[in-house]
């Protein structure tokens, strides 16, 4: 196929995006004799081209609800798609997801790249473009993702974790939560998570249950367990430290934990609370909201992070929207994507 510009691929882009599930067997008959690009994840199927790609296109066995788009509003579409931002929702996913499904598509038919390829470019080019911009700056609103940046977790910290249950004596969701979450951001590294508690009873219970969720693959970074008498020391080796049990079930212990950290030897390291006092309606304990502690991170400051991180990343959603929309138009223009151009039209985040 001839040289296309950027005007005429995006007058001639089709898009069909419809539930996986609604799969008719004609219709995979048709996908297998298209040059016809695809994407897809857990839910959808994305078909995408140019009009002749699709004059034969069995829409009537399409039985559940999908969407038909051309034009600037099918490389709005794509680009959303590629980009995992959508619905006002983003889908980290999404974009390996649709670059994957293209080498699929070109590896089982080479002629899908010789005719797709300028397209696939450009869009590569405008999702890479909106990555750098706008989309990257978007913040996982994971309460765990929260808590591991305001504790300004990093690799080769060694961590400590005076641990919880939950009622079936498992892992509680806190304490599971962020062992996962330090070994995600120290893949490969062993042994440099620690777990504690105050009772020796469920220290063990703690013991059995991180040992189940690593023989069924779950964990795998080889926690170690500290006693409790040894917290004083543990603070000292341990740069963060984390408190996934509630505020105030254990008034004594957490009276040893504030008395440790203030007199520790070292005054770097963050000592992080996810847990208020579930008596009082989420309000954190007496003695920890008077403790006075340096480089302590509370659970309101968890709290008001996270109702941050949700205002912001809408903020980024909106901006997201609007940028998609004007690479379609300057594309459907024949103009190419200039940072002071397009910032000229779509406001720049603010980011902090």
């Amino acid at each position: 196929m001839g040289y296309q510009p950027p005007e005429e691929m995006v007058a001639q882009l089709m898009v069909i995006d419809y539930q996986s599930d609604d799969l008719a067997p004609v219709i995979s008959e048709w996908k297998r004799n298209t040059l016809a690009p695809f994407a897809q994840n857990c839910q959808r199927n994305l078909y995408y081209g140019f009009a002749e790609d699709f004059a034969d296109f069995p829409y009537e066995h399409l039985h559940r609800s999908n969407t038909q788009l051309a034009g600037q509003d099918a490389y709005v579409h794509i680009l959303k798609f590629a980009s995992g931002f959508e619905r006002g929702a983003y889908q980290s996913h999404n974009r390996h997801q649709f670059f994957e499904a293209w080498a699929t598509s070109v590896k089982n038919n080479w002629e899908t790249g010789e005719k797709y390829g300028r397209l696939l470019s450009l869009i590569e080019s405008d999702t890479n473009f909106m990555y750098k911009h706008i989309t990257s700056h978007y913040k996982t609103p994971r309460f765990e993702i929260a808590v591991r940046d305001l504790s300004d977790m990093t690799k080769g910290d060694d961590i400590l974790i005076v641990g919880a249950l939950d009622r079936k004596d498992g892992l509680s969701p806190f304490t599971s939560g962020m062992i996962r979450t330090a070994e995600s951001k120290q893949k490969k590294r062993k042994s440099f998570i620690g777990v504690t508690h105050p009772d020796p009873e469920t220290l063990e219970k703690l013991k059995e249950a991180v040992k189940f969720h690593e023989e069924k693959g779950n964990m795998r970074s080889g926690v170690h367990f500290v006693d409790f008498e040894d917290i004083a020391t543990a603070f000292e080796l341990n740069n963060k430290v984390y408190i996934t049990m509630p505020m105030n079930s254990e008034p004594e212990a957490e009276a040893q934990i504030i008395d440790a950290w203030r007199n520790r030897a070292s005054d770097t390291g963050k000592l992080t609370h996810l847990h208020t006092d579930p008596n009082t309606a989420g309000e954190m304990s007496d003695l920890w909201a008077n403790a006075d502690l340096d480089n302590f991170v509370s659970p309101h400051d968890l709290r008001d992070d996270m109702a941050h991180r949700a205002q912001h990343n809408n903020n980024v959603i909106v901006s997201a929207e609007k940028g998609f929309w004007l690479c379609s138009v300057l594309r459907s223009e024949g103009l190419p994507i200039m940072k002071e151009d397009f910032f000229g039209r779509v406001s720049e985040l603010d980011i902090e």
